[in-house]
């Protein structure tokens, strides 16, 4: 892994010690000076590397790591998710917790477009199933670099809908212990 991290300049007598087992301090400092109602700003001549992964097992573990720590977030600073005690409520909700929906948002979607399809045109399913399937398997075998892309695209965006699941369920279950197993090596090592 590469070095993440944030800068932060505030006073010594604001500082609190962080919680053990903490995912994502580098959200709950910022979140608790502004719930403290202090004003939290970003140095534009700040740096902060990460080092990326384009292999989709290892940047799976580490969103499944960032969206669980969302919910942590929620869990152990419950005033973030009140507008009243949050002034950056609405920013808070769309960039951190809105993008835990995606994966149900686009399941209602297929579901309501399937039903629509099976409504409306009832006799075309069987062929349209059909088409789907004839689609997938071309994409699947064929060796072009267009294809390539597709099963590319459609592997990290199935991946990235997991993380968003395997996250929900941690936060549900209050699965907090997520550095362990987002350090085993591709392939469950």
């Amino acid at each position: 892994m590469g070095v993440t991290g944030a800068i932060y300049a505030m006073w010594r007598d604001r500082w609190s010690p962080l919680p053990a087992g903490l995912i994502l301090d580098d959200l709950y400092v910022p979140m608790q000076r502004v719930l403290a109602g202090d004003r939290v700003g970003f140095e534009a001549d700040a740096i902060a590397t990460d080092t990326r992964t384009t292999q989709p097992g290892q940047e799976f573990r580490r969103k499944v790591r960032t969206l669980t720590g969302n919910l942590q977030l929620c869990a152990w600073l419950p005033g973030v998710l009140d507008p009243r005690a949050n002034p950056i409520w609405l920013a808070f909700v769309c960039h951190k917790l809105l993008r835990l929906l995606t994966p149900y948002c686009l399941l209602a979607i297929l579901v309501g477009a399937a039903g629509m399809i099976v409504q409306l045109a009832p006799s075309s399913v069987g062929v349209l199933l059909v088409s789907i399937a004839a689609v997938a398997l071309i994409v699947l075998l064929s060796r072009d670099p267009l294809s390539r892309k597709v099963r590319s695209a459609a592997m990290w965006g199935v991946t990235m809908q997991a993380a968003a699941v395997v996250a929900t369920i941690n936060g549900l279950r209050g699965n907090w212990n997520v550095w362990r197993e987002s350090s085993k090596p591709a392939g469950g090592g």
